[in-house]
């Protein structure tokens, strides 16, 4: 599965942006009018580290799809990675 999403470092910038590269590249605005700060902050922690999780995930899959491994950690596992790798793309 090839990714479409921004490629690069995706970081926190200003006024609750997450940004790609140098912070030319606006990815995402953050902000709800009734949430909190914890939870604006949260999820923009969370979506600046989306390609890293997106990469550790198919880094991960990889090594889950080895018989040896597939057999210790389980189906379960290895079909909720695969799911959430396919959601992110």
């Amino acid at each position: 599965m090839d990714s479409k999403h921004t490629k690069g470092l995706w970081k926190i910038g200003r006024e609750n942006w997450v940004v790609a590269g140098d912070g030319s590249v606006a990815i995402a605005k953050v902000g709800q009018a009734h949430a909190n700060f914890g939870e604006q902050e949260a999820n923009l922690k969370l979506i600046s580290a989306a390609p890293e999780l997106l990469g550790a995930c198919e880094k991960l899959f990889e090594r889950l799809t080895d018989n040896d491994v597939h057999s210790l950690v389980g189906h379960d596992l290895c079909t909720e990675v695969y799911n959430a790798i396919a959601k992110a793309k």
